[in-house]
């Protein structure tokens, strides 16, 4: 019995969008229940754990899910003969506030279902911006500083496909006696359009 190893790479707005298909257009479809081999990786070799993984088939209902606790896990999906897409979420998913504490990553890519012995490796790849503001020769009598960035989306599905865009608003705090005042280091989700504005 053939195996067929296939590797796909997710890129978000600011990295994904894409994926690959590899089907071998040769081998006899079997009918009936199979066995899906998945496995995760990033290119810096600093996947979140747990991963979240879940299967759509090709009416884009979730047929399956699982738990990747970590890089030995050996885990499998038990899927019917057919295609569906593999998405992989890992990191912080709330991002109700606008922004996240921690990063998120995704990955997804499409598999033809053909035998009982199939592996699926995704590449994870970070799906969100690091934001961090910084403003200067803020005046001395100044006691309260907060910037609002329009235009973030908060939702995001493990599919990639973000909505609910809104103004996140973020508090800063003085970092030294100069005038210099700082928000924390925050993740958000990709903007919409091109450009972002910033409200002090």
């Amino acid at each position: 019995m053939n195996k067929l190893i296939l590797y796909f790479a997710a890129v978000s707005s600011m990295l994904m969008s894409c994926s690959t298909e590899i089907f071998d257009e040769t081998e006899e479809i079997e009918s009936g229940t199979h066995f899906l081999k998945v496995s995760t990786v990033s290119p810096d070799d600093e996947v979140l754990y747990p991963v979240h993984v879940y299967a759509y088939d090709a009416s884009g209902d979730e047929v399956s899910t699982l738990d990747i606790n970590s890089a030995s896990d050996d885990l499998s999906m038990e899927l019917s003969t057919g295609t569906y897409t593999i998405a992989a979420v890992s990191g912080s998913t709330d991002f109700s506030k606008g922004y996240a504490s921690e990063p998120l990553m995704l990955a997804k890519g499409n598999v033809m279902i053909t035998t009982k012995d199939e592996t699926v490796g995704l590449t994870m790849q970070y799906a969100v911006a690091k934001l961090s503001i910084a403003l200067e020769n803020v005046p001395e009598n100044i006691k309260n500083v907060e910037v609002a960035v329009n235009s973030i989306n908060t939702k995001i599905s493990p599919l990639g496909e973000c909505s609910n865009d809104k103004e996140v608003k973020l508090q800063c705090r003085q970092a030294d006696e100069e005038g210099l005042w700082k928000t924390d280091t925050v993740y958000v989700l990709p903007s919409v359009g091109e450009s972002l504005t910033v409200t002090i």
